[in-house]
């Protein structure tokens, strides 16, 4: 299908055979063509879209389920970061993969932590961003070694404590860099039970504030004698 505008023909093909959509929303033309070319050539991979808006971008992913969706980095921190994380499908049937232009540790963790599968760099070559696609699909995440470590590290910690599902799922939200307001819309709860649950967390963990812990949003270890440090959010 052309590189624009909806495809019933192409929802209904994937639908139907349970392939891996893949919806751009990205201002590089040269990679949508790259994209156009590995779906002739990888398996696994079907039906295209490009959105032109969040509006559409959304929709492509709602609707072409198993799918990647594709953006870049200040699209998706402009308009779809508390849109996406409300989708009852992302990390799930819809994984995204953002396009960043600087390999910045702390906001590919922010990332990963929201629940996206992985990021690239605009200047990946062509067999990066296919290694990358295959790798989504086969359920891994995509994102330097040093990073996935070092989350893995923080969920362990995170499992001594004994944090419920919802306080889980408000933490790794929190630690994407959403604020109280924008968890609440997410997970379709009222502000004060986000800094009800927040509370519980601090509770459970002996913790106070530390801006160093809210630009980085990691669980750190306890240091000897004192307690662990958690940003508490902002409304």
């Amino acid at each position: 299908m052309g590189a624009e505008g909806r495809s019933t023909r192409g929802v209904e093909a994937a639908q139907g055979r349970q392939r891996w959509s893949v919806t751009l929303w990205v201002k590089s033309i040269g990679f949508k063509h790259v994209i156009e070319r590995f779906l002739g050539e990888t398996s696994g991979l079907g039906v295209l879209c490009c959105a032109n808006s969040s509006e559409e971008a959304l929709f492509y992913s709602a609707k072409l389920t198993p799918g990647i969706l594709i953006v870049d980095e200040d699209l998706f921190a402009k308009s779809l970061r508390a849109e996406t994380a409300a989708l009852q499908e992302f990390g799930r049937t819809i994984q995204v993969l953002v396009r960043i232009k600087h390999a910045d540790e702390d906001g590919i963790e922010a990332l990963l932590r929201m629940g996206c599968a992985g990021v690239l760099q605009v200047d990946d070559r062509p067999i990066i961003i296919r290694r990358a696609l295959k790798a989504i699909t086969a359920g891994q995440i995509w994102a330097p070694r040093n990073i996935l470590s070092r989350l893995l590290r923080d969920y362990i910690l995170a499992e001594r404590f004994g944090l419920t599902e919802r306080e889980a799922e408000i933490l790794r939200l929190l630690q994407g860099g959403l604020t109280n307001n924008e968890i609440a819309a997410s997970l379709s709860i009222s502000p004060q039970t986000v800094r009800w649950h927040l509370r519980g967390l601090h509770r459970k963990r002996g913790i106070r504030e530390r801006r160093s812990t809210a630009v980085r949003g990691r669980v750190l270890p306890p240091s000897p004698g004192q307690g662990d440090s958690l940003p508490t959010g902002r409304g």
